[in-house]
């Protein structure tokens, strides 16, 4: 789906790997994002054994404020760092793009159980 916007993606000066241009109200966002992840999967733990954690709508690993030199995790990211992991991780997207750059950065940052990215064209 396009909402009518291109979503140029600049490079992340750390790393090199391509990251998506964003606004300000991001940061606040991704920390919302990062706080519901980390009480869901802590408080479930001793609940169920397996836990799967789905972003439909994934974005590339990493993004960068518009304007400015700030990286930010995305929510990829956000999801496979936490302290108690889910056992497997969904990541979406209609972007074929931010799916390779969700592979490459979890599987070159994180250790993972399982993981499974979809893109909407590649059943």
């Amino acid at each position: 789906m396009n909402l009518g916007r291109e979503s140029k993606a600049v490079y992340s000066t750390a790393d090199g790997l391509r990251t998506m241009p964003v606004g300000p109200w991001a940061e606040k966002k991704y920390s919302h994002i990062k706080l519901y992840i980390e009480l869901f999967s802590t408080g479930m733990k001793k609940i169920w054994q397996y836990r799967v954690y789905v972003d439909l709508f994934s974005g590339p690993g990493k993004v960068q404020v518009r304007n400015t030199e700030k990286i930010l995790l995305g929510s990829p990211l956000l999801a496979l760092g936490i302290r108690d992991k889910f056992s497997h991780h969904v990541f979406c997207d209609q972007n074929p793009i931010h799916i390779a750059l969700d592979q490459h950065s979890a599987t070159e940052s994180y250790f993972i159980r399982a993981i499974w990215v979809q893109h909407p064209d590649h059943p």
